[in-house]
């Protein structure tokens, strides 16, 4: 013990070893717990998120009308479980667990303000960095807003390209999020300008709700786009064997004969009207939903 402070420094031995390190043994069993507890909040987050985008990464298409519709309540299901995801709470335990951290508790959460100017100068700005983002992205997403593809292997190539595209604009609503809950937060305590920030704030999540409006409704066009391009080229391709089918050598000179073969033909006929129907449908849908 003697020699202990030859290799170890002073200043990280607490005082009983003759050091100056101030060791408070309550204090660090509350932090100890308080980083065991942001670690599991942050971990349960990320399998929920990570269990969301393989939901959201499934290529389960529906057959008929009836299930792409389930699939389409599906995704917006989905899209629900995405909003209320507790991104915003858990990164709010992580700003204070870093000030208990840094041994900084003047403030319970530290978005990068300093005074009520800078405040408001960094929420503008980031504000202008996510209506850049909007606008050149909403100007991206509107060059092949109207192309739904000629054929189902196209079809499927927009509808994947899309998807991802959705994903990877999920991330930027968490920042939006966040920022909506600054200005939020800002208003409540009284800032001086709480009405430009209201405003600010407002335009923000109008802007974001319109963007994301289009993509909900591009979502649902290229699904309906993928479902009638599969029926339809199921359609063509059955159309030489009903052809072969309805090509009659001989008829039947026997009733009972005759009969199944009226029979048989009544459900090729239905079989076909049925094709039909639901190919003509899924364009009702795509030009007017």
């Amino acid at each position: 013990m003697d020699g202990l402070s030859k290799v170890v420094d002073s200043s990280q031995l607490t005082p009983d070893l003759d050091g100056s390190l101030h060791y408070d043994h309550s204090q660090w069993i509350d932090m100890r717990l308080a980083v065991e507890d942001f670690m599991w909040q942050a971990a349960d987050l990320l399998d929920r998120l990570d269990d969301l985008q393989e939901d959201l990464s499934r290529n389960d298409f529906g057959e008929d009308v009836a299930s792409a519709k389930h699939g389409l309540d599906m995704h917006a299901d989905m899209k629900k479980k995405i909003m209320k995801a507790p991104v915003e709470e858990v990164d709010l335990a992580g700003q204070r667990l870093l000030h208990r951290l840094s041994g900084d508790t003047s403030s319970g959460y530290d978005s990068g303000y300093s005074g009520r100017d800078s405040e408001l100068r960094l929420f503008e700005q980031d504000c202008e960095k996510m209506f850049d983002w909007i606008c050149h992205n909403r100007d991206v997403f509107l060059m092949n807003y109207v192309e739904i593809g000629h054929s189902y292997n196209l079809a499927k190539e927009f509808q994947e390209e899309h998807n991802h595209f959705t994903m990877s604009s999920m991330n930027v609503y968490v920042n939006i999020n966040r920022i909506l809950a600054v200005a939020t937060r800002m208003i409540e305590g009284g800032h001086y300008a709480a009405a430009h920030i209201r405003t600010v704030a407002n335009r923000l999540d109008r802007a974001w709700k319109e963007f994301a409006a289009g993509l909900d409704e591009r979502t649902a066009v290229l699904a309906l786009s993928v479902l009638f391009h599969h029926k339809a080229e199921q359609y063509v391709e059955n159309v030489s064997a009903w052809n072969q089918a309805c090509e009659i050598t001989t008829i039947p000179s026997e009733i009972l004969m005759l009969e199944n073969a009226i029979h048989q033909h009544q459900n090729l006929y239905e079989s076909m009207c049925q094709s039909y129907t639901e190919v003509r449908f899924l364009i009702y849908f795509i030009f007017f939903i």
